[in-house]
């Protein structure tokens, strides 16, 4: 499994509420490609039939790292919906702080902005069913994210940035005293924080909207949440990576003290200490394949996923 409950077993002493959990939707997790409905308790909305719409996918046409993704479409047999419907729901395995926490995803909408297309959003619900953090993608580009108005009145608001189609881009939410939204790392909006309880859903949904047969499904990739103490947030997300050559590159604002590596069945394969805010893991000995990452910045953890190739 990619998701960082694969590693549980081997590490349940050392992890904390500040791990990070991942779903990538891959086999090793359990999925299978297909109709999502009651896959890792993934629910998809009702045909008012007794069923479940039958578009709402897991796939292998895109993936931003591995082979799957969850990809949502249009259902051609209903109507346009007044509200993100179509899609699934999922109750989170840990409860997400509404006020320290962090919820990251990738997305590819396969299709370029201002077609007449579906309209998208990732809703985290909360315990009590009262609102979450909302992250609409309108087929015009815009992202919309909730804010009060000047009543204050919790309203959707449009973040000034715009979402590029056909092309993978990542999104982030942090929770704290406000709530910050970024777009491909780049903070977009700092908003109210609104959240009054634990987050313990997610919604991913359109609304069946558009008539363009080439702008009617997106894909999601790469969720992952985490808890994590306020002070700490800037520390461990200000983490990036990437992979030229036989080269792992890892750097941060704070020291990193050292990045454990495992396959996909959850054998540690690569440690190495680092010490410094930057540097280099040599990977020319593993296999072509996807690896999970576990680095450790001043105490707290983060785990990452990435491919050698």
């Amino acid at each position: 499994m990619k998701k960082i409950t694969l590693l549980l077993v081997a590490f349940a002493a050392t992890f904390t509420m500040n791990a990070q959990t991942n779903i990538s939707f891959e086999a090793s997790e359990g999925y299978t490609l297909g109709n999502i409905h009651n896959q890792d308790g993934w629910v998809v909305v009702g045909d008012g039939s007794g069923g479940v719409v039958q578009n709402q996918l897991v796939s292998d046409e895109e993936a931003s790292d591995g082979t799957f993704s969850f990809k949502i479409s249009r259902e051609s047999a209903f109507p346009q919906q007044s509200s993100f419907i179509v899609g699934a729901l999922k109750t989170l395995s840990t409860t997400i702080s509404n006020t320290a926490s962090v919820m990251e995803f990738d997305m590819f909408i396969n299709f370029a902005a201002g077609a007449d297309g579906v309209n998208t959003a990732v809703r985290f619900i909360a315990s009590d069913d009262s609102t979450g953090p909302v992250i609409a993608f309108l087929a015009d580009g815009s992202i919309l994210v909730p804010d009060e108005d000047a009543n204050g009145d919790l309203v959707f608001t449009d973040s000034g940035e715009v979402w590029t189609g056909l092309t993978w881009f990542t999104f982030k939410v942090e929770l704290g005293t406000t709530a910050k939204y970024f777009l491909n790392g780049t903070e977009i909006y700092d908003g109210i924080n609104f959240v009054t309880a634990d987050l313990n859903r997610i919604r991913f949904a359109h609304d069946n909207a558009g008539t363009d047969a080439q702008a009617s499904s997106v894909y999601m990739d790469n969720l992952t949440y985490s808890n994590t103490a306020s002070n700490d947030i800037n520390k461990i997300n200000s983490f990036t990576h990437y992979v030229t050559n036989d080269l792992l590159n890892v750097k941060s604002d704070s020291t990193i003290s050292n990045i454990d590596i495992y396959n996909l069945i959850g054998q540690k394969v690569n440690q190495t200490e680092i010490n410094n805010t930057n540097g280099q893991v040599n990977i020319a000995n593993l296999q072509n394949g996807v690896y999970v990452g576990q680095v450790t910045i001043d105490g707290q953890t983060k785990s990452f996923k990435f491919v050698k190739k």
